[in-house]
């Protein structure tokens, strides 16, 4: 039973695994995991520790080895639920029935299946809750270790020191004597200043220093402000948060949790309070301390953090299934069980599927092979500089290529950076208080040809330079050949299957990405109507409402050309 429990998610989530980078962090997670790099504050570092050992693997791309570590915790934390509710339930349909439900939930199976975090810290926690019911002094001991483990993944953890101060309080162990052991625990958190030494291609806050090490530690300029929009919005993500448990564990299994939590309270079961508790502080804690601004982007940014929570709800959904054990067969049961799982998978698939999601690297793939050689590149957001630092440092991409980031621009570890590997000195012109001004003070500094992404085009097309498109980039400078040079690179050069693919995850991000070759595809078309390119200035119309239906510039534009 346990390796069928390990299993059928395992294979699911392999046939569902993301080929190569997704949107988001992605790029930056593989990038850290295949190089030993320094991800972004607070640096997370037994992240790229753990999945470093799967880029050991001897066959597929770098990504879909850090890939498969994501789906291989996932599977194990659907086992250790699965361990947990039947030590605790004693009844093995209703371990099996919840930690599969868990499995297969949009959430965390869309988690499951690419390289991010929050999976791999749900592993952890699974171990830590399991250690928990378990409670002999070995137990114990090592709960206070993986709770050190935890903490260097993801510092959601620190939410559950609450309940555990209320055990403390209530209980006679002595975890005064168990703080070694997590300090031990901690200690991955000294890979960030040894391995900055060496200067790794992702260095983050450069943290081998002790102003840099609190600066990544603290999480300084790189996290919401606490406080941004008060009790209203907090009170919304609450609302979000219970949203998603119905759309996530449908409304059966929301009344099988709320049936366990009255089980659980009502006959007194053993660390029914600590469960409670620590349920209620992992999802109120996200929502009123997060205040992530109110908008489309919401769902897809606070979800992630939600699964922890997750984890302890599908405890009391094994709780409230248990109830139900000594009522009909168990043969019939476990029929439904697995009936009613195997629906969800069939329905699930196809919005969590990340299997021929390309929609990243084809991305980074489309700006590199767009660029002469030793050129500049300024990018605009995660979505557009990830996927650069997966091609040109996991597959050897043009390794030429120099990459700034806009956003970082006025940070001083980054520009130390870029004056160590670069030679940019941006210094002498800090003053300008802008990151645009710092980016015209770079594109004065250097003799290298400089592009930017459509994003970082929309910040600095202000400033007074001249722009020359150049297929889904800028050019800064004015190019006579830029239409010629466009639509080569449009016909002979770029690739985006995964756009027309269906049945594969899409989301939010997705949809701004292909906005970039919607637009840009639009401006080329004009600019080829003018030159009296009808007929190719119509079809690059037609690809660009393909790109994005909503397109109504596109759409417009269209319908005047083919009256």
């Amino acid at each position: 039973m346990i390796l069928i429990v390990f299993l059928l998610p395992f294979i699911i989530y392999v046939s569902s695994l993301n080929q190569t980078i997704s949107l988001g962090d992605s790029g930056e997670m593989v990038t850290a995991a295949t190089t030993l790099g320094i991800l972004h504050p607070p640096g997370y570092p037994l992240y790229p520790l753990l999945a470093h050992i799967f880029t050991f693997i001897p066959f597929n791309s770098p990504a879909w080895r850090v890939n498969l570590f994501s789906a291989f915790a996932g599977a194990l934390t659907v086992l250790f639920l699965y361990l947990l509710i039947y030590r605790v339930t004693s009844s093995r349909l209703a371990a099996l029935g919840a930690s599969w439900l868990l499995a297969f939930t949009p959430t965390f199976w869309s988690y499951a299946n690419y390289a991010k975090g929050y999976v791999p810290f749900a592993f952890l926690l699974s171990i830590l809750f399991y250690l928990k019911v378990v409670s002999t002094n070995k137990a114990i001991s090592a709960l206070a270790l993986v709770a050190g483990l935890a903490t260097c993944i993801y510092m959601q953890f620190m939410l559950l020191l609450i309940p555990v101060l209320i055990i403390f309080v209530f209980t006679r162990i002595n975890y005064l004597k168990l703080l070694p052991l997590f300090l031990i625990g901690l200690t991955p958190y000294l890979y960030l200043p040894l391995r900055a030494l060496h200067d790794p291609y992702l260095n983050w806050c450069n943290p081998c220093t002790w102003g840099g090490f609190c600066e990544m530690i603290l999480k300084k300029g790189y996290t919401w402000e606490l406080g941004q929009a008060g009790l209203i919005q907090s009170l919304n993500q609450v609302k979000l948060f219970f949203a998603l448990m119905i759309k996530d564990f449908t409304v059966i299994g929301v009344a099988l949790g709320s049936l366990g939590i009255g089980i659980g309270l009502t006959r007194k079961r053993k660390g029914s309070w600590f469960w409670l508790i620590s349920w209620i502080v992992l999802w109120g804690g996200v929502c009123f301390l997060s205040h992530f601004p109110i908008g489309e982007y919401t769902e897809k940014i606070m979800k992630g953090f939600f699964i922890p929570s997750y984890l302890l709800f599908t405890y009391w959904i094994g709780v409230g299934i248990s109830f139900f054990k000594k009522i009909g067969q168990e043969s019939f049961k476990l029929f439904l069980i697995v009936t009613l799982i195997f629906l969800l998978i069939i329905v699930r698939y196809p919005q969590c599927n990340r299997r021929g999601e390309e929609f990243a690297s084809e991305y980074g793939r489309n700006v590199l092979v767009s660029l002469p050689f030793n050129s500049i590149i300024i990018t605009h957001t995660d979505d557009c500089s990830f996927p650069l630092y997966y091609l040109q440092s996991a597959e050897k991409l043009r390794p030429d290529v120099k990459i700034v980031v806009y956003d970082l621009i006025m940070v001083p570890w980054y520009r130390d950076q870029l004056k160590r590997r670069y030679s940019f000195d941006i210094d002498p012109y800090s003053g300008s208080g802008t990151k645009e001004g710092d980016i015209l003070a770079l594109v004065k500094q250097v003799k290298q040809p400089v592009f930017c992404d459509r994003r970082a085009y929309l910040s600095l097309k202000k400033l007074p330079l001249n722009f020359s498109q150049w297929g889904i980039i800028y050019k800064i400078g004015k190019d006579p050949q830029w239409l010629k040079i466009s639509e080569n690179l449009w016909n002979s050069h770029y690739r985006y299957l995964s756009v027309f693919r269906q049945g594969i995850y899409r989301d939010i991000a997705v949809r701004d990405l292909l906005e970039i070759y919607s637009n840009c595809l639009n401006d080329l078309a004009v600019a080829e109507n003018n030159e009296g390119k009808t007929l190719k200035a119509i079809s690059n119309l037609r690809l660009a409402i393909q790109f994005n239906p909503d397109n109504e510039t596109a759409k417009a534009n269209l319908k005047i050309l083919t009256k």
